[in-house]
């Protein structure tokens, strides 16, 4: 039979080893993955929509999971413009990004979402996030269910 001897000092090791195993993300939600906007693959994009005035990764995350309440299978990430990001105003600093043709329906995101680029099947992209386009001043964080 395995017995455990409860003491401060195990306790503490314990939890120090569980430590180094614990993501700095939320486990499930997101990761980066490189610098500058998602891509599947270089040379095509995704669908987007952007949103000003966002303050962290976190909160870019949360207000992409918001739309729909998460229920859209087609959102691939994210990508973060710092607030201290030379962006125009009006082109977002939180993009969130859906396989090409899949943006969610304008009535279910809202009026502070500013921008949406969608374009053709054709010429968009899909699938899981594969590449990012280099852009230093972007995070490209992607999104595991």
């Amino acid at each position: 039979m395995l017995s455990f001897r409860k003491s401060k000092s195990s306790i503490a090791s314990l939890i120090a080893v569980m430590s180094l195993a614990i993501p700095s993300q939320v486990e499930g939600a997101y990761n980066l993955v490189g610098e500058g906007l998602c891509q599947p693959a270089i040379g095509v994009q995704y669908s987007h929509i952007a949103k000003s005035g966002v303050q962290t990764e976190d909160e870019c995350y949360n207000a992409c999971l918001g739309i729909n309440n998460g229920a859209n299978p087609n959102f691939r990430g994210f990508s973060y413009l710092g607030v201290t990001g030379l962006r125009s105003p009006n082109s977002g600093n939180c993009l969130c990004h859906y396989d090409a043709g899949y943006l969610p329906p304008v009535e279910s995101t809202g009026s502070e979402w500013t921008q949406r680029f969608d374009p053709q099947a054709e010429f968009g992209a899909s699938g899981p996030i594969g590449a990012w386009d280099g852009q230093s001043d972007l995070g490209c964080y992607a999104y595991s269910a």
